[in-house]
């Protein structure tokens, strides 16, 4: 599988916080500077 894009977004997909929290506590991970790093995709706090 290696040199294939499985998931290609070209355009921001936005969460409710919440769903971002409960993301990171189901995956045991921790919010650092309002980023969520999940390895292969970052989620980021917006600032609107």
């Amino acid at each position: 599988m290696s040199g294939r894009i499985l998931v290609q977004i070209q355009t921001p997909i936005t969460q409710k916080p919440d769903a971002v929290e409960a993301l990171a506590e189901y995956l045991n991970k921790t919010i650092e500077a309002d980023v969520l790093d999940l390895g292969a995709a970052k989620l980021v706090k917006s600032n609107k």
